[in-house]
């Protein structure tokens, strides 16, 4: 549970107020709205700037790039992904997503965009 850290997060948003939650779904499908009433309540201002970029590595990408930044290095914008939804959950691993779920759902909850 330690490992997923949604109770973690749902400690954050006990402690301090005015916590933004944006939901990673929601940012691929509509990027510059979900960008625009983010920076909103940040307080940061949107520039188009942020819709596109040149492709490949960063100087800021870090040691694990090579593992994690494939795609993004290739892309030059958004693109929409798809979220399976539909897979089965292995009976072993059910335990799991029901001490998760009330923490997803709080976060959930809480979603500005």
């Amino acid at each position: 549970m330690d490992e997923i850290g949604l109770n973690f997060f749902s400690d954050i948003m006990d402690k301090f107020e005015d916590v933004v939650v944006v939901d990673s779904d929601r940012l691929v499908q509509d990027p510059e709205k979900t960008m625009k009433i983010m920076f909103e309540k940040l307080g940061i201002e949107f520039s188009e700037k942020m819709m596109s970029w040149e492709p490949g590595p960063k100087d800021f990408d870090g040691i694990w790039a090579d593992y994690w930044y494939g795609n993004a290095h290739k892309s030059t914008g958004w693109s929409h992904s798809v979220t399976k939804l539909d897979q089965e959950i292995k009976p072993e691993l059910q335990p799991l997503l029901d001490q998760c779920t009330p923490y997803y759902l709080k976060l959930m909850h809480s979603v500005i965009c």
